[in-house]
């Protein structure tokens, strides 16, 4: 097997590619197949990280555009991203291999706060990384 070009990665992973086939929601078997890339390419050596959108469950565009603040919506979608870090992040550590999620925001009953040493850290201790909430600011995509 050839050497891996690279040693760390930053995956960005589109929320709606969750939902599957279904178009909206978490579809498990679409999580599962994802955590298997994942935990595959860790055990070649590459420390991977991944930033998950939210748009499976809610765009803070579209919200905004029926009524809501922009402010809100988009703060409705940055917590769809958490969702979706949580949603994969068990499916990696069901299948036996460290997960961390990390989020932009002070939540510290769901995840721990965004750090870059926190985020190298986990990434040398073998970890996948989550990175969820977007910057945690309103007018900024996850992308």
């Amino acid at each position: 097997m050839a050497e891996p070009i690279y040693r760390r990665v930053v995956i960005k992973l589109s929320g709606e590619y969750l939902a599957g086939s279904h178009g909206f929601g978490i579809d498990q078997p679409t999580v599962d197949r994802v955590a298997d890339d994942l935990i595959a390419a860790r055990k070649l050596g590459i420390e991977v990280a991944v930033v998950i959108g939210g748009g499976n469950i809610v765009r803070g565009v579209e919200v905004s555009s029926r009524g809501v603040s922009r402010p809100t919506g988009d703060t409705m979608g940055m917590l769809a991203t958490m969702m979706n870090c949580l949603a994969l992040e068990a499916a990696i550590e069901r299948k036996g291999t460290p997960a961390r999620t990390l989020s932009a925001f002070v939540m510290p009953e769901i995840s721990e706060l965004f750090t870059r040493s926190a985020t190298h850290k986990y990434l040398a201790e073998g970890r996948i990384v989550l990175l969820g909430g977007g910057t945690g600011n309103p007018f900024f995509t996850t992308d």
